[in-house]
């Protein structure tokens, strides 16, 4: 991967900001990290501790991130084992693998209809499910099971809260940055909220799904690039063969 030293726009909260930022250096670009929310508890803990003591009555728990697994192996006391665990793609489901579990994953990480293809497929006798998600998670999941009579019980176990402005450093190299990549609807929305009169121009934007370009294109913003799969990996290959196609 050859990014052409150019400069790109990270926007993804840390820890995976960071992440991305070592695979675009690795790729020859150079990073600018505006993270567009920061992971934070919730404030009542409580749900989680209630749902985790009953945790023999559900058949399957269910991950849709890296956070929400990391808030489930920070909660989860050793020497008890989880029921069957699905997670939405292999960065979560890592993360649980770090405690020995086994983690059922989608062949291709597209969100959380898959997951709940996968569960209902690989264990179609299991009624009551555990979803640990953020605060302001999506439905998709917890409708595509609830439409085949399953019943999801929902725990906010982590929040993602929105910053105000970007920063000085990052707002005085915007007219260098050649690409803004965009890892969700909400970061979507909070970065045209602090662009007014949009990217500058040149910039592309680059959308880690087609909800996070749809959240952009709904706001009269062009998407350049989206990936087949939704992974950092996957999105910054997209946008090195955009450019590759657009030098040729």
């Amino acid at each position: 991967m050859q990014l052409g030293n150019r400069l790109i726009l990270v926007t993804r909260p840390q820890p995976g900001a960071t992440q991305t930022a070592r695979q675009i250096e690795q790729g020859h670009g150079r990073t600018l990290l505006a993270p567009l929310t920061a992971i934070q508890p919730v404030e009542d803990p409580a749900p989680l501790r209630e749902a985790l003591s009953r945790l023999h009555t559900y058949d399957a728990l269910l991950v849709t991130s890296a956070n929400g697994a990391r808030c489930l192996n920070a909660a989860l006391p050793d020497g008890i084992t989880p029921p069957p665990l699905f997670a939405v793609g292999q960065k979560s489901a890592n993360v649980l693998r770090e405690r020995g579990w086994t983690v059922n994953v989608p062949e291709h990480a597209e969100g959380g209809e898959k997951l709940g293809e996968r569960l209902l497929e690989q264990m179609p006798d299991a009624r009551r499910l555990l979803f640990l998600r953020a605060e302001e998670g999506r439905e998709e999941l917890i409708n595509r099971l609830t439409a085949h009579g399953r019943t999801v019980d929902t725990v906010a176990v982590y929040r993602s809260v929105a910053v105000t402005c970007l920063p000085e450093a990052v707002r005085e190299r915007l007219h260098e940055v050649a690409a803004m990549l965009l890892f969700s609807p909400r970061g979507a929305e909070i970065l045209l909220d602090l662009l007014p009169n949009g990217p500058p121009p040149g910039c592309l934007l680059a959308a880690l799904s087609p909800l996070t370009a749809e959240a952009l294109t709904r706001r009269g913003a062009q998407v350049a690039v989206i990936p087949p799969v939704p992974t950092s990996e996957a999105l910054l290959r997209a946008l090195n063969d955009y450019w590759t196609r657009s030098a040729s």
